[in-house]
C-alpha cells in the first residue's frame, strides 16, 4: 500500500499508510491518527474509516450468516483489498477537491 501512496507524492503518505493499516484494529483509528495531517490525508483517512464501518457492520455479518466458505484470514484479505480500493478512490478525489 505504501508504494501506491508514494505515487501520489502525498505530504503524509507514510503516516496515511500506517493509519490505514491500523484501521483493522479499530475503525476510527485512521482518522484519529491523521488529525494533524494535511487535508488530503485527513480526507483519505476519513474515507477509509467510513469504508471500514460499512464493511465491518454490513458485509461481515451477512457473510458469516450465510454458507459462504470464508474464514477470518480470508476476511482480512478482503479488508486489505477494500482499504486499498478505498484509497485508490479517495486520494484522487481529495486531490481534485482540495488542490
Amino acid at each position: 500500500m505504501c508504494r501506491y501512496l508514494w505515487l501520489w507524492d502525498l505530504e503524509n503518505g507514510m503516516e496515511l499508510a500506517k493509519a490505514s493499516a491500523a484501521g483493522l484494529a479499530e475503525m476510527f483509528l485512521p482518522a484519529l491518527l491523521m488529525k494533524d495531517a494535511d487535508i488530503i490525508s485527513r480526507f483519505s483517512a476519513g474515507v477509509v474509516c467510513v469504508s471500514s464501518i460499512l464493511f465491518f457492520s454490513a458485509s461481515i455479518p451477512c457473510i458469516l450468516s450465510t454458507r459462504i466458505p470464508l474464514n477470518i484470514g480470508q476476511l482480512v484479505i478482503v479488508w486489505f483489498i477494500r482499504t486499498f480500493l478505498s484509497l485508490m478512490l479517495a486520494i484522487p478525489t481529495a486531490l481534485l477537491i482540495f488542490s
